[in-house]
């Protein structure tokens, strides 16, 4: 059974469930909180330019649109926060070793597992409406980058709406969480499964390689890092490359 907390929309095929989402809010036929799912993507959207893989009725592939009162512009990466906890919790009761990766990536020892796509309407200094695009690889086996599904990590094929549920049951608990404001709980969590917090990593920027770890991440979601002669360095999205091998 899907959850009640959600209105469903399931196509057989879009472009982009958050373009499709897009457009329904612009037609004001979405008033609550909605899921809009497909079984493929013909243009899946990922961060800047990137596409997002994905096989015919192999992935999780939606986005959920939600109303976020009360949270303000500048907090708006708390948003992505959740959403990441809320993918990790979910993966964790299945797999190991998963990690979040700034900004927008859930890994499995390394390996890209999930990516996320938010879009944040704004009125004034408050968000009124977010579209939370996410693509979860569930059974797909081959992919043309470095990255791993359900199916790799655990050798079976999983139900891709039984593994929905279980995702907006998580994600509801957590945005009640933010919706009450409770930051600090929110940090505590994402900072304990952030991949390279207070680790020593190598990074790219400008096609110069440096050793750093990441101090924290800021409100406003930029990536603070420490380098090994003490610099303080912050970076906005797709302004530095994690070098992972």
């Amino acid at each position: 059974m899907f959850s009640q907390k959600y209105k469903l929309i399931h196509l057989d095929s879009t472009g982009s469930t958050n373009l499709h989402a897009s457009d329904l809010l612009s037609g004001k036929q979405i008033s609550g909180s909605t899921v809009v799912i497909a079984d493929y993507q013909t243009n899946g959207k990922g961060q800047g330019s990137n596409k997002w893989e994905s096989g015919h009725s192999q992935n999780l592939l939606f986005s959920l649109v939600i109303f976020p009162v009360k949270i303000k512009a500048k907090e708006q990466f708390y948003i992505s926060k959740i959403a990441a906890i809320s993918i990790r919790e979910m993966l964790s009761a299945h797999i190991s070793h998963v990690k979040i990766k700034w900004p927008n990536d859930i890994l499995v020892n390394k390996l890209k597992i999930s990516g996320i796509l938010i879009e944040n309407i704004l009125k004034s200094d408050e968000i009124i409406t977010s579209i939370i695009g996410i693509g979860i690889n569930v059974n797909q086996s081959e992919f043309s980058i470095p990255a791993t599904s359900f199916k790799n990590e655990k050798g079976a094929e999983y139900d891709r709406m039984n593994l929905l549920n279980s995702y907006l049951d998580t994600f509801h608990y957590w945005l009640e969480i933010l919706l009450s404001r409770d930051f600090a709980q929110i940090d505590l969590e994402y900072y304990k499964n952030l991949f390279g917090f207070q680790e020593w990593l190598k990074f790219s920027w400008g096609g110069v390689e440096f050793e750093a770890f990441i101090e924290g991440v800021e409100t406003d979601g930029y990536l603070v890092l420490k380098t090994r002669d003490g610099k303080i360095l912050k970076f906005g999205f797709r302004e530095v490359d994690f070098l992972l091998n």
